[in-house]
């Protein structure tokens, strides 16, 4: 409903944020053609062609592209920063903060693109443009199994990487809050710190995606009328606004749709004080944000525009249910608790015969947090006065539909521990893990067409993704233009 509204704005391209007439005129003209022109992306780039195509632009552009390497990833591979014009401010943008969340990298790829193509935009802007499309390439690598084919969910889930928080780029920048201490920067995080200390950042954009829900927005500075327009641009490319439950449960609305301010682990610190927590630096195991820490140094406008692989329109259906939000949380969690129960004698049994790894560091933390987690999500939904109130549908379909598929991606990665423990072992022991990777299989695949079957999420093509992300990036730099610089 909500979304036919916004839709009612008009089309991508007719900001409502403008540096003056000469740059609205120009951007006017340039962001319908650049959207409309992404293509049809069947599969999501690898690390190499990232890297070849940098290196092919600042070759045939030399004037006004370079290509510059900021360091080197734990398993050597170099993380390159393209620079695109020389206005006096500084945008920075950020590919593959997570190596699970690719979208933003295609961006990065098509903008990069444009840009260098179109020096004369590049020149009326009051910005270099700092392009870093690959943040995390080890991460990135152990997901290139499912970035070539993103449509098939049991695929998607069984060749999925996501690192522990201490291992991210984005969570491990130092911090010094109250009794919160964390200084172990990663090599790729370290590359990233050092680039921002040498000039000062104006505009920033993390490219994160989520997997399931719908599109939802961080900012760190209010912009009430770039809003809309973030809507409409998702409206435009048939992705649903999330107006389910939130990411953490701490976020701090902009509006009552689905934007937020941005949060970072003093927040997290903060929520865990509040509920009661006698030491919440012990509970935490990672360091500040990559916008977290950019605030903190030179407090630049912030973007986040978060769009799904997988969704369902229900996910934005504001209907008022006769039942209180806590009914399907509770129903949600014990579905969680389900698929855990499920997954861990499998983990237990062969825990002995996994390779250190991240993946087995991954998993290590999941089956060895899930229950105190488990129980501190569900007394949060007992006593939090908030699950008191009515459920909307949107929130229903998230907690009881969606969120059962977190549990799901552990499952999948679970999966290749195994695959990685028999390619190791040899006779009684390669016999029984074959068994059981048999038997773990079949529990995920049908898990997965259970899960697809009750949610009746779709796959949302990669173009509508890469769309969406680099319309709300021109005009969130469009409207940082006309902001001053502190």
């Amino acid at each position: 409903m909500r979304d036919q509204a916004l839709n009612d704005h008009g089309r991508i391209g007719k900001g409502v944020c403008s540096r003056g007439a000469e740059n609205l005129e120009m951007v006017g003209k340039l962001l319908p053609k650049w959207t409309e022109e992404v293509p049809d992306f069947s599969r999501y780039c690898t690390v190499d062609e990232y890297l070849k195509s940098s290196a092919r632009l600042a070759a045939e552009f030399p004037d006004h592209v370079k290509l510059s390497a900021l360091g080197h990833s734990r398993c050597g591979d170099e993380i390159t920063c393209l620079t695109i014009g020389n206005g006096p401010k500084n945008a920075l943008f950020l590919g593959l903060p997570h190596p699970d969340e690719p979208v933003g990298a295609m961006v990065l790829e098509i903008l990069a693109e444009k840009l260098a193509r179109n020096p004369d935009y590049v020149a009326e802007s009051d910005f270099a443009w700092q392009l870093i499309k690959v943040a995390d390439p080890d991460g990135a690598r152990l997901n290139e199994g499912w970035y070539g084919c993103p449509s098939d969910l049991f695929h998607f889930v069984t060749h999925y990487y996501r690192p522990t928080e201490p291992n991210q780029v984005e969570w491990t920048f130092p911090v010094r809050y109250k009794n919160l201490r964390f200084d172990r920067p990663i090599p790729e995080t370290r590359a990233i710190m050092s680039f921002m200390e040498k000039r000062r950042i104006d505009f920033m954009m993390n490219l994160h995606n989520c997997t399931f829900g719908g599109a939802y927005f961080y900012l760190t500075h209010p912009a009430p009328e770039l809003l809309p327009e973030l809507y409409r641009i998702a409206a435009s490319c048939d992705i649903p606004l999330h107006l389910g439950e939130p990411e953490v449960p701490y976020l701090e609305p902009w509006d009552d749709l689905a934007s937020f301010r941005m949060y970072g682990v003093k927040d997290e610190y903060d929520y865990c004080e509040s509920c009661g927590m006698e030491d919440p630096a012990a509970g935490i195991s990672a360091g500040a944000s990559c916008d977290e820490y950019a605030q903190a140094r030179w407090n630049p406008f912030g973007l986040i525009v978060e769009v799904p692989y997988f969704s369902h329109p229900s996910i934005a259906d504001e209907t008022v249910l006769p039942r209180s939000r806590r009914t399907p949380a509770l129903i949600g969690l014990q579905k969680r608790k389900e698929i855990f129960s499920a997954l861990a004698p499998y983990f237990h049994r062969n825990r002995q015969h996994f390779i250190p790894s991240g993946l087995r560091d991954v998993l290590d933390e999941y089956f060895g947090r899930f229950e105190g987690d488990w129980e501190t999500a569900k007394a949060r939904a007992l006593a939090d006065e908030r699950f008191d109130l009515p459920a909307t549908a949107a929130q229903a379909y998230d907690a009881e539909k969606l969120r059962p598929f977190k549990d799901l991606l552990k499952g999948g990665q679970l999966l290749r521990l195994v695959d990685l423990a028999r390619e190791k072992a040899k006779g009684e022991i390669e016999e029984r893990l074959f068994s059981e990777r048999e038997n773990l299989a079949k529990l995920v695949k049908e898990r997965c067409e259970l899960q697809a079957e009750i949610s009746e999420i779709r796959f949302l093509p990669i173009k509508s993704l890469v769309q969406a992300q680099l319309g709300c990036l021109l005009h969130g730099i469009n409207f940082a233009e006309e902001l001053p610089r502190p």
